[in-house]
C-alpha cells in the first residue's frame, strides 16, 4: 500500500524505476517514484512485481538515493498491494536481509514503518537493539495463518525510546488465524499510555482488549477485529476517557464451534465518555440490557452506529437507539440465519417523520444503511416512504441499500430510490448494491462525516 500524504507542499524528487517492457507486467504497486521527497521525508516504497518475485528498488538505489537526503526522516513501506497476495516461491532471503540491514542503519531517522510482516528476516534483529527516537507509528500487514505479534514483539525494540510514537496496526484477515506464539496478551510492547490509534487483527480474548483499553488512557480510535474464545472472566469496572472511535468483532470460527467469546462483557465493565463512533460484528450471543446500560452508563454521545450481525429483536434495536439521540449515522446487516430481523414496520414508522409520529427516532439521521436480510420480512415499500418523509432538515443525505438491483421482495423501494438518485434536494446519494466499492465508498463517507462535525 502507498504511503499516506495528505498534501504535498513542494514537487516531489523522484527516483524512477526502470523496467523494459519484457517485465513491466506484475508489478503490485505504481510505477513511478519508488523513493521520493514528499513534505521533507524521505518515502521509500519497495513493490514485488508478482510475476517474477522482482523487488524495486534495490537496496543499492536506496542507499544512493538517501545518501542525497542524509539529514531528512524516513517513511518506508515494504509491503504487499492486498492481504490476499499469494505466498512468493522461492524467496531470497538473503535479499530480504539487505534490505532490512539497510534499514536498521537508518533506525534514528525512521518515522513510519510500514511491513509485510513475512518479509521481516529474524536474523536482521539478532543481538540488534535499534532504537527510533523519531518513530510515530508502525503498521504490520501479512496472511491470516501468520503469527504477526511475534514479529511485533521483535521489532518493538524500535519504538520503545521514542517520545512521538503514537500508532500502532496489525492488520490481517480474521479468518483462519490462530493464536499467537506470544504468551498471554498479543498486544506488542507499546508505549501504551502514549498511543492514541490501535488495531489489533490477531486472535485475542475479551479479557486482554479490556486490559489494553484501561491501560491506554490516551487511546482514541481502536480495532478489535478478532475477539476469540475465552471464559469470559471480566469482572472489574474500567474507563477509556479519551476513546472516541471503537470496532470490535468476534472470531466467526470459534462461534461455529460454539464456543462462546464474550463480547458482551467488555460493555458490561466498560465506561467510554467521549465515544462518538462504535461498529460491531456479533455472530455471537448479545446482551442489549449490557449494552445500554453502558450508553447509560458512560453518557456519550454516540453519532455513528454499526450492527453487523448482531442478534437482536426489533423492540432492543428501538431501545438501543432511544439512547443515542446524536446519531447521524446508522448501519444495520442483519443475517436471515438469526431468524426476525431488527427492521421491522415499527422500527420503520418509529424512523418516518409525520404528523402522528411525536417522538421521531434518530431526528439527526444523515446516513442509512441497511441490507437486503435486515429488511426481509419488511413490506415493498415502506424503505423509500421512510426515506421520502425525511427530506426536511436535518435530512438523511446519504442512504445504501445492500442488495440486488433484482431483488423482487422490493421491486416497488428499488424502483422509487433509483429516481430519487436524480432529485438531490431529496437524497444527495443513493447506493443501490453488493460491493466492496460501495463498502469503501461507505465508509469513506462516515469518515469525512465526522470529520466534518469534529472540525467544526
Amino acid at each position: 500500500m502507498p504511503l499516506s500524504t495528505t498534501q504535498i507542499t513542494k514537487p516531489a524528487i523522484s527516483m524512477k524505476r526502470q523496467v523494459s517492457d519484457d517485465h513491466s507486467e506484475g508489478w503490485s504497486r505504481a510505477e513511478e517514484a519508488p523513493c521520493r521527497i514528499i513534505e521533507g521525508c524521505v518515502c521509500i516504497e519497495i513493490c514485488r512485481n508478482e510475476r517474477n518475485n522482482h523487488f524495486a528498488p534495490s537496496p543499492s538505489e536506496i542507499k544512493d538515493f538517501l545518501l542525497e537526503h542524509e539529514l531528512l526522516p524516513v517513511q518506508i513501506s515494504f509491503t504487499e498491494q492486498s492481504l490476499d497476495a499469494d505466498a512468493p516461491k522461492n524467496l531470497d532471503r538473503a535479499l530480504l536481509k539487505a534490505y532490512f540491514d539497510l534499514f536498521l542503519d537508518l533506525h534514528p531517522r525512521w518515522k513510519t514503518a510500514r511491513f509485510w510482516a513475512p518479509y521481516v528476516p529474524w536474523e536482521s534483529f539478532e543481538d540488534k537493539f535499534p532504537p527510533a527516537p523519531l518513530l510515530e507509528s508502525v503498521v504490520l500487514e501479512g496472511p491470516s495463518d501468520f503469527d504477526i505479534p511475534a514479529v511485533g514483539k521483535m521489532i518493538s525494540v524500535c519504538w520503545h525510546i521514542s517520545r512521538k510514537f503514537r500508532k500502532f496496526e496489525l492488520i490481517q484477515h480474521n479468518e483462519g488465524t490462530t493464536f499467537s506464539g506470544v504468551p498471554n496478551n498479543p498486544c506488542p510492547p507499546l508505549p501504551i499510555a502514549a498511543v492514541t490509534t490501535l488495531r489489533l487483527d490477531c486472535k485475542i480474548i475479551v479479557r486482554y482488549c479490556c486490559d489494553i483499553l484501561a491501560a491506554a488512557r490516551n487511546l482514541k480510535e481502536c480495532s478489535f477485529s478478532n475477539v476469540a474464545a475465552s471464559d469470559g472472566c471480566v469482572n472489574v469496572p474500567f474507563e477509556s476517557r479519551s476513546l472516541r472511535t471503537l470496532k470490535i468483532g468476534v472470531n466467526f470460527e470459534d462461534h461455529d464451534e460454539g464456543s462462546p467469546t464474550y463480547l458482551w462483557k467488555l460493555f458490561e465493565f466498560l465506561r467510554a465518555p467521549t465515544l462518538r463512533h462504535l461498529s460491531i460484528k456479533c455472530d455471537d450471543f448479545w446482551s442489549t440490557e449490557h449494552f445500554t446500560a453502558f450508553i447509560r452508563r458512560s453518557m456519550c454521545c454516540i453519532e455513528a452506529l454499526d450492527f453487523f450481525m448482531v442478534a437482536m429483536t426489533e423492540a432492543e434495536l428501538i431501545q438501543t437507539l432511544k439512547y443515542t439521540p446524536f446519531l447521524r449515522i446508522l448501519k444495520i446487516h442483519g443475517d436471515l440465519s438469526k431468524g426476525p430481523q431488527p427492521v421491522m414496520d415499527e422500527m420503520m414508522s418509529s424512523l418516518t417523520r409525520c404528523p402522528e409520529n411525536v417522538d421521531l427516532l434518530c431526528p439527526r439521521l444523515e446516513m442509512f444503511a441497511i441490507n437486503e436480510d435486515a429488511v426481509a420480512c419488511l413490506q415493498d415499500g415502506v424503505i423509500s416512504t421512510m426515506l421520502s418523509s425525511r427530506v426536511r432538515t436535518p435530512c438523511i443525505e446519504y442512504f445504501w441499500f445492500e442488495a440486488r438491483h433484482d431483488n423482487e421482495q422490493h421491486k416497488l423501494d428499488i424502483e422509487i430510490l433509483s429516481r430519487m438518485t436524480d432529485e438531490r434536494e431529496t437524497l444527495e446519494n443513493v447506493v443501490i448494491g453488493i460491493s466492496a466499492d460501495s463498502q469503501d465508498a461507505w465508509d469513506m463517507a462516515v469518515e469525512q462525516k465526522l470529520a466534518e462535525k469534529a472540525l467544526q
